[in-house]
């Protein structure tokens, strides 16, 4: 509980973003609590394990390709497909598995069953078909493009075909569209690359049959992802890299949640998140891209899991942010407002989960810790402040621990800040990407322009947040507990009517599908001054709800007064309360 914050809120902390992490202006270490200081932090993740999508620097490719000369072969990075002397189909006919029995790229010929074809590549001819059937079958995915539709290139035939060669170094699989031979309807036929054996030598993480099932699922959706859109000649200049990665590791998840690699990605995201912003597109530093697919699991068991696919069908058209929110726009929502609730999501993983009303493996998620604070002090006295800087579409979790009379207590605010700016660079992310800083100011006497919150049953903590744009949102968590912005102060209080301000009625449903908010807007007399009505949450003040510009129905200012309102959402009982309108 939060005891006297009357006298016990005050302090001072200012975060600056520097090179290597968060330089703090408190001291940190004294104020943070016992469940973000007891357990290591998640070792870090140094590179992509997809080669598809990786962008490999020149001495990384001449690097790269003096290792295939000492392992494999035939696979090379010109794209070129990789010779191998032997080939057996799918069960299903979907596929075409080339392999060989001697030299570097050798399968391992044990064959216990007999049938005269190794065993490991019967495992990937069945591994192949069952990320089909999940895919194509279940999830309603559109079939790759076949990879021989044009005269005398790609494939020996219709067959999609998957080598087996030796990978460099701790790369798992590659999917290689060639864009060469793009189809008429912008789709690109593709083949794919697995390794021959996932040796625990080499593979540390995820090695043997478990990898070889992540990585076929995986790379046998990048061949999905081609047939709905390829960015052009040259693969390093793939744009919308994120999207493409976080939904081929989220069917990972789909198709195999018996094996869990995707948490070396969802541990280092999870322990700094407001380090990766996915309209980065950058996935080389291998933990963006990857990770999101949290968010492509958030969105799937929000929306229901055919929004992924919505996605994917609006990105033939448009770029992929762009895609992203018109697919949730047909669900009632938008990229914005999903970004926010995200980040909630995030915050109850590990030890802050609850049920499964989130995540259904949030209590395992970042090997049960949860989110990390980006930075943490205790209040003395004064007022708070932090800054810090946010990519677009990231966010961060900024704690205030406050004394109480029993030192054995450490009552706590956690700030959710989230940066859920999209539409840069046309939708598609990249060098339009830019750090934005905010700065957040709490205080626990009531001033002009600061939010009220409920933290307990008689206290009010008032915050005022600095953003560079209207699509950041703060969302203020008491001792791990979701708090409601209180319905009698709207923000701001006083509001002053003047033609530009706005008012916002806070809605605290991130829980919800929001489907429609009302608000009824009555003089003193009980004269219905105003109706609203959305279809769904709106951002103004840094707050999700339903905005009011201080007008009647007639369109004209309203004057001074104390005014009463009801919202109502999704059709449930109103809520009460009343505002006070300052006409200038």
């Amino acid at each position: 509980m939060l005891h006297h914050l009357h006298t016990l809120f005050g302090w001072t902390l200012r975060l600056l973003a520097v090179a290597g992490g968060l330089m703090l202006g408190a001291q940190r270490g004294a104020a943070q609590t016992t469940a973000d200081t007891d357990d290591q932090l998640a070792e870090p993740i140094t590179r992509p394990r997809c080669l598809t999508f990786a962008t490999l620097s020149d001495a990384e490719r001449e690097k790269i390709s003096g290792q295939l000369l000492g392992a494999s072969s035939a696979l090379n990075l010109d794209g070129s497909r990789p010779l191998l002397p032997f080939s057996i189909p799918s069960r299903n006919n979907h596929f075409l598995i080339h392999y060989a029995q001697a030299g570097a790229d050798a399968v391992s010929m044990v064959d216990n069953n007999a049938n005269s074809i190794p065993d490991y590549v019967d495992s990937v001819a069945f591994y192949m078909e069952y990320a089909w059937q999940i895919e194509i079958d279940e999830y309603g995915f559109d079939a790759p493009p076949q990879d021989n539709q044009k005269s005398g290139e790609g494939g020996p035939d219709a067959r999609l075909d998957v080598y087996i060669c030796n990978m460099p170094s701790t790369f798992y699989g590659a999917a290689f569209p060639e864009t060469q031979n793009q189809l008429g309807d912008g789709r690109v036929p593709s083949f794919l690359v697995v390794d021959n054996d996932y040796d625990p030598k080499t593979y540390k993480q995820t090695n043997g049959i478990a990898a070889l099932k992540v990585t076929t699922a995986h790379e046998f959706h990048h061949m999905v992802q081609f047939g709905y859109r390829c960015a052009i000649t040259p693969l390093s200049a793939i744009s919308q890299k994120t999207l493409y990665e976080a939904t081929s590791v989220w069917f990972e998840r789909v198709v195999h949640p018996d094996v869990r690699d995707y948490v070396q990605y969802t541990d280092a995201f999870l322990e700094a998140p407001q380090k990766y912003g996915f309209a980065t597109q950058d996935v080389d530093d291998g933990v963006t891209g990857y990770a999101h697919a949290l968010y492509i699991g958030y969105a799937a068991k929000q929306f229901g899991r055919d929004v992924v696919r919505a996605m994917w069908e609006e990105f033939r058209t448009r770029e992929s942010l762009s895609a992203m929110d018109a697919a949730l726009r047909k669900r009632n929502s938008n990229l914005q407002n999903s970004w926010c609730q995200f980040a909630e999501w995030c915050y109850y993983t590990g030890r802050r989960a609850r049920d499964t009303q989130y995540f259904n493996d949030a209590a395992t998620l970042n090997r049960s810790r949860g989110m990390r604070t980006a930075a943490t002090a205790s209040l003395n006295s004064g007022t708070a402040m932090a800054s810090d800087l946010l990519y677009p579409l990231s966010f961060g979790l900024y704690r205030l621990v406050i004394p109480t009379d029993n030192p054995n207590v450490r009552d706590t605010v956690d700030y959710l800040v989230t940066n859920a700016k999209w539409d840069i660079a046309n939708g598609a992310g990249g060098p339009g990407a830019k750090l934005e800083e905010f700065t957040l100011e709490s205080d626990a006497e009531e001033r002009p322009g600061f939010v009220a919150i409920t933290a307990g049953a008689d206290t009010i903590v008032f915050y005022k947040s600095a953003v560079p744009n209207q699509n950041f949102c703060i969302n203020p968590i008491v001792n791990g507990a979701k708090t409601n912005f209180i319905a009698v102060r709207p923000s701001p209080q006083p509001f002053v009517a003047d033609g530009g301000n706005q008012l916002v009625f806070a809605v605290d449903k991130t829980n919800e599908l929001i489907k429609t908010i009302k608000v009824w807007i009555y003089s003193s007399a009980m004269t219905r001054v105003r109706e609203l009505e959305q279809t769904e949450l709106q951002v103004a003040n840094n707050l999700l709800g339903a905005i009011w510009d201080g007008r009647d129905n007639a369109g004209r200012l309203v004057p001074t007064g104390v005014y009463l309102y009801e919202v109502s959402v999704n059709d449930a009982p109103p809520t009460l309360g009343k505002v006070a309108v300052i006409a200038p």
